[in-house]
């Protein structure tokens, strides 16, 4: 049986929704150029009996996140990964890969686009959940692409809607590009040593890195620190600082066991029962970043430290593969990536602790 195409990239003949109600794009008016591109998942019972995408409920929705960021729904295209409307569940893959190459070719030339659902988000920007991507304007081949939940979800669970405004305003009114810390790396015993001699009493930031979980054969990999949000300085293995028994028995035991210092983690619980099984070091928690993050939102998901950089002051995704994998395996593949990346982190800790402290005392 011969298959018309609904439209001329799609290959509608190998799609399993064929002979399904279709939902073309939306366009802007008068044949401009589209500010950006909204896509979902499929057309839903009332936009398939419409023929347009976001046309009930949901579509009230999405009209009312542009207009909190200032964009009219007739400046945007609104489209879906799939123009048909499927039966109730997932849209079938053969159904989303049929459909490619036409959104492929509808999203030629548009600068930014809005992947709202998971088909939307695998599709465009790469295997994984919503909150893996989420957080983040990523660039991709002269394209920004910001990752967020359907409108439609609100619908059904309101406890989503923070997120998607959230996301909207990442996407069309972003923060300006941050300034990011500096990062200072030291690796030999004289140096550390020097570095925490010249800490005054008060407020540390501190974070670590390390591997074998928290057996007793833990070691550390990097232990760093932070006094402001403008630096953070990361004590390394290469030179066998951690095997240093004097420096840890002199220097880095009285450096955590003292009470002049107040100590800030991220998270933090880990990381001293490291220092303290591997180490004997009195290590505390005297602050932590992630419960004043619960304490100003309670909702789960949100509280990650990558992802609070990420909404409060634009940084960038800052963890590269050799730390991911690092992560996993314990092996390091680079240390500078490493280091920097720890750096950025301890620092990040600090600039969040007092963005919090702030916004607690006002509320």
């Amino acid at each position: 049986m011969t298959v018309a195409r609904k439209h001329p990239e799609a290959l509608c003949e190998q799609c399993p929704l064929a002979e399904k109600p279709c939902a073309p794009s939306s366009w802007p008016k008068n044949g401009k150029k589209p500010l950006a591109a909204v896509v979902s998942r499929s057309p839903g019972y009332h936009e398939a009996m419409v023929g347009a995408p976001f046309s009930g409920p949901s579509g009230k929705v999405l009209d009312y996140l542009l207009q909190e960021q200032g964009v009219k729904r007739e400046e945007i295209l609104v489209t879906n990964t799939v123009l048909c409307a499927p039966d109730a569940g997932k849209v079938p893959p053969e159904a989303i890969k049929a459909c490619a190459p036409r959104l492929r070719a509808e999203l030629d030339g548009v600068k930014l686009v809005v992947a709202a659902g998971s088909e939307a988000v695998n599709l465009l920007v790469g295997r994984g959940s919503i909150d893996r991507h989420r957080g983040y304007r990523i660039q991709q081949n002269g394209r920004i692409v910001v990752a967020t939940n359907n409108p439609a979800l609100v619908l059904r669970d309101d406890s989503t809607f923070p997120n998607l405004r959230r996301d909207f305003r990442r996407a069309f009114n972003p923060l300006p590009p941050p300034i990011l810390p500096k990062v200072e790396v030291i690796e030999n015993a004289r140096d550390a040593k020097d570095l925490l001699k010249s800490f005054r009493p008060g407020l540390i930031a501190a974070d670590i890195e390390s591997r074998g979980g928290l057996s007793k054969r833990a070691t550390l990999v990097s232990l760093q620190f932070a006094v402001d949000g403008g630096t953070g300085f990361v004590l390394g293995e290469r030179e066998g600082l951690w095997k240093d028994s004097n420096f840890i028995q002199d220097h880095l035991r009285p450096f955590l066991g003292s009470d002049g210092y107040r100590f800030l983690w991220w998270n933090g619980k880990f990381d001293v029962q490291v220092l303290r099984h591997s180490y004997g070091a009195d290590a505390r928690v005297d602050e932590d970043g992630m419960l004043l993050s619960y304490a100003l939102d309670e909702r789960g998901g949100v509280h990650a430290l990558e992802y609070c950089l990420a909404e409060e002051f634009a940084w960038p995704n800052y963890e590269p593969a050799s730390v991911k994998k690092f992560k996993d395996t314990g092996i390091v593949e680079d240390y500078d990536e490493l280091h920097y990346y720890a750096g950025l982190d301890v620092a990040g800790t600090y600039q969040l602790y007092e963005l919090y402290l702030e916004r607690l005392e006002n509320e």
